[in-house]
């Protein structure tokens, strides 16, 4: 017959092996947070390397003596919306930093005081093909795939190109911060269309509060990152810096109690690819022509 120990022998094993692992971690304490500083950097230096191989793909090709050639595709990506920076501009400025060839569609409203639309209503139902239940703006167009709801089709183009995180950490980061800059985007919207019960002028000072109260969340959600997901640039990096740019036009200086903040909007801006878009790509106004902005040439 097997003798069995008494449970008492199983608890005194774990205690020894608890106070073994406890006196452990004393006396090696420094190597064990030089071992995890270690593995931080080591991140930060890949995530590094890795965004700029897809910053400086052609110059690294034309050095290693090689033809660039990007991802086939039978063509290029569609991206349509207004003529507009709006809900399009985060997935412009991420195309452009991927380097992925793409088609700007735009759709032009017209002039005031009628603001006609029909250029885009007329064709609604039918551009996208029958069999689609959800015709939209933006929209984007991928040979047979269509895909409308901007962070969708932020989704689809950043998953694509592994920019929605690159740990469990990072993920929940990007998740998060996507679905709090929508709601950013649809106070700014509010606003910047005089939506507000009192209109824009009237309610801009209430505004200007209450962005505040977010910018501090915001500033507070980065930290000391470099960007929004952590160590890692993501896709919502993109869709932060458009709002924060936004903000800063329609609220002047809304940015300067928050250094961090400024110091990503640099960041974004100073990117090879996405400073030559900025550079090459005439202005756009940041809402439709019956804007409260627009008519009043604030951005």
């Amino acid at each position: 017959m097997t003798h069995c120990p008494h449970p008492r022998y199983f608890t005194e094993r774990e205690e020894a092996i608890e106070k073994k692992e406890t006196k452990f971690k004393v006396d090696y304490v420094d190597e064990i947070e030089n071992a995890k500083d270690l593995r931080i950097d080591l991140r930060r230096a890949q995530d590094m390397i890795a965004m700029m191989k897809r910053e400086h793909a052609e110059e690294i090709a034309e050095a290693r003596g090689n033809k660039f050639v990007r991802p086939a595709r039978t063509k290029p990506m569609t991206l349509a919306y207004w003529d507009i920076r709006g809900l399009a501009q985060p997935i412009r400025l991420l195309l452009e930093y991927v380097g992925e060839p793409y088609e700007d569609k735009r759709y032009v409203q017209g002039p005031g005081p009628g603001f006609d639309k029909s250029c885009w209503t007329q064709v609604k139902d039918s551009i996208l093909g029958p069999e689609y239940p959800f015709p939209n703006l933006p929209y984007l167009q991928d040979g047979d795939t269509v895909v409308t709801q901007s962070n969708a089709i932020v989704r689809y183009i950043a998953r694509e190109h592994h920019l929605l995180g690159n740990t469990k950490e990072q993920c929940r980061r990007v998740d998060v911060m996507l679905e709090e800059a929508m709601d950013f985007r649809n106070r700014t919207v509010t606003m910047a269309y005089g939506r507000l019960g009192l209109g824009y002028a009237k309610e801009i000072h209430n505004y200007t509060q209450t962005l505040h109260q977010n910018l501090t969340k915001y500033s507070k959600f980065l930290g000391a990152w470099d960007w929004f997901a952590g160590e890692s640039i993501s896709c919502v990096d993109f869709v932060m810096f458009e709002l924060l740019d936004q903000n800063s036009l329609m609220v002047k200086g809304c940015l300067s109690e928050y250094t961090n903040l400024e110091a990503f909007v640099a960041r974004v801006a100073g990117l090879s690819a996405i400073a030559k878009f900025i550079q090459k790509t005439e202005a756009l106004p940041c809402n439709n022509k019956h804007s409260y902005t627009s008519i009043n040439g604030i951005c």
